[in-house]
C-alpha cells in the first residue's frame, strides 16, 4: 500500500496550476506529510511539487521540514538535470561530427525545449535518443571514443539496441531505432519525417512534432513495456509532463489523428482513460469531441483505487501481463488477418510454452520491472 487516497489528492492538488488554489491549500493544512512524501517518492514528482508551490507562493504555509526536504529534493535534481544536459550535448555533438542528428526523447528532450521553465522539475532516469538504423555502427564508434560501453544489449528485434553508460556519469544512454515495442502504431519513419530542429551550444537535434510526441507519451505511458494500462496503474510524473504538453502545445495537436491511429489498433480505451486520470487528477481540459465511453471511466476508476486494495493490486500484475502479451494489436501485428481471431492467442501461447521453461514463464506472468 503506498500512502493513502488522500495523500494522493495532496499531491496532485500541489501539481495544479496556482498548487490547486483553495481545495489545495486545506488539503495539505490536514496532511499526513510522511504518506505524501511516499507517494511522492513513488511517483517521481517532489521536486515538481516544490517548484509549483514556489510559483504560487505557496511554500511557506508547509511546515519548515516539509518544505526544508521539498526544497533539498529540488535543488539536488537540478544540479542534476545540469549535468545531464551536458553530457547529452557532448554525445549530440559527437554524433553530430558523423553526421547524423539525433531525435531526443522523452525526460532528455525537456532539458532543451522549454517545455518546464524550472530546470530542477522534471527527474530524468535515462537519456533516449533515436537514431537512424543506418548509423547506429558509426554512432557506436562515438560512443566508445567518449568513453561509453554497452552495458545492456537487447534481444534481435526490440525498439532499441541497448544501453551506453559510463564511469562517472549520472545517466545511461537508451539507443533507439524504434519508439515502442509496438512501433508499428508509432513508426520511426514518421518521427523523423515530422521532426523539427532544435539546437543548445551547438550541438543539433531534432524533436518529435508535438502530435507525435503526445502520441509517443501515452504509448510509453500507457502500453509499452510492462503495459500500464493493462495494470491499472499509471505514474505521476508522467500524467504531469502529458498536462504540460497538452498545455504547451494546444492546438498544434491533432488530438483527432490520435484518436484515430490509437482506435485502428483498438487502443481508444487506454486513451480515454489516461485523459480521464489527467482530467480528474491535474485538471486538464478534455481534448477529444466526443464523451468518454463507460469502459473507460471505470478504468480510471479502477485505477485510482486499486493501489489501496493489496490483493487487487497483486492480482493486477499477472493479469494485466496476460492481457499485455495477448493484446489485439499484438496478435494483429504478429498473426496479421488470415487466422480467425480467436486463434491467434492460441497459437500465440503455445509458441511462447515451446520456447520458455516453466519457470521462465512464471517470472515472466508475475514481472514487475
Amino acid at each position: 500500500m503506498i500512502g493513502s487516497p488522500r495523500s494522493l489528492l495532496v499531491v496532485a492538488a500541489t501539481l495544479r496550476p496556482g498548487a490547486g488554489g483553495v481545495e489545495g491549500r486545506a488539503l495539505r493544512a490536514e496532511a499526513d506529510w510522511s504518506e505524501v512524501f511516499q507517494l511522492a517518492n513513488t511517483h517521481y514528482v517532489g521536486p515538481a511539487m516544490f517548484a509549483a508551490l514556489r510559483d504560487a507562493d505557496a511554500i511557506g504555509d508547509l511546515p519548515e521540514a516539509v518544505r526544508d526536504y521539498l526544497a533539498f529534493l529540488h535543488a539536488c535534481n537540478a544540479r542534476r538535470n545540469e549535468v545531464l544536459a551536458g553530457e547529452a550535448i557532448e554525445i549530440i555533438r559527437g554524433f553530430n561530427g558523423l553526421g547524423i542528428k539525433p531525435v531526443l526523447l522523452k525526460g532528455g528532450l525537456t532539458l532543451f525545449d522549454n517545455l518546464y521553465d524550472d530546470p530542477g522539475v522534471r527527474m530524468i532516469g535515462d537519456l533516449d535518443f533515436l537514431l537512424p538504423a543506418s548509423g547506429l555502427m558509426q554512432s557506436f564508434r562515438a560512443l566508445n571514443a567518449m568513453g561509453y560501453r554497452l552495458i545492456n544489449r537487447f534481444p534481435d528485434g526490440h525498439h532499441a539496441f541497448g544501453e551506453f553508460a559510463r564511469a562517472g556519469d549520472p545517466a545511461a544512454i537508451d539507443v533507439h531505432t524504434e519508439l515502442v515495442d509496438a512501433a508499428y502504431v508509432l513508426p520511426a519513419a514518421e518521427i523523423w519525417n515530422r521532426a523539427a530542429a532544435l539546437a543548445s551550444d551547438g550541438a543539433a537535434m531534432l524533436s518529435p512534432a508535438p502530435t507525435d510526441r503526445i502520441l509517443h507519451h501515452i504509448l510509453h505511458a500507457q502500453i509499452h513495456y510492462l503495459g500500464n494500462f493493462y495494470r491499472g496503474r499509471f505514474e505521476l510524473r508522467q500524467l504531469y509532463e502529458f498536462a504540460r504538453l497538452a498545455k504547451a502545445f494546444g492546438a498544434e495537436i491533432d488530438w483527432n489523428f490520435i484518436a484515430a491511429r490509437l482506435k485502428r489498433y483498438r487502443l481508444e480505451t487506454p486513451l480515454q482513460s489516461y485523459l480521464l486520470l489527467a482530467n480528474r487528477l491535474l485538471g486538464m481540459a478534455w481534448p477529444l469531441p466526443e464523451p468518454p465511453q463507460r469502459i473507460a471511466a471505470l478504468h480510471c476508476w479502477r485505477c485510482l483505487v486499486q493501489p489501496w486494495i493489496p490483493a487487487f493490486s497483486w492480482l493486477s500484475v499477472p493479469w494485466g501481463n496476460l492481457r499485455s502479451a495477448f493484446a489485439w494489436h499484438r496478435m494483429r501485428a504478429l498473426y496479421g488477418g488470415q487466422e480467425m481471431i480467436g486463434l491467434r492467442p492460441i497459437r500465440h501461447a503455445w509458441q511462447f510454452w515451446r520456447k520458455r521453461d516453466p519457470r521462465g514463464i512464471v517470472g515472466r506472468l508475475f514481472r514487475t520491472q
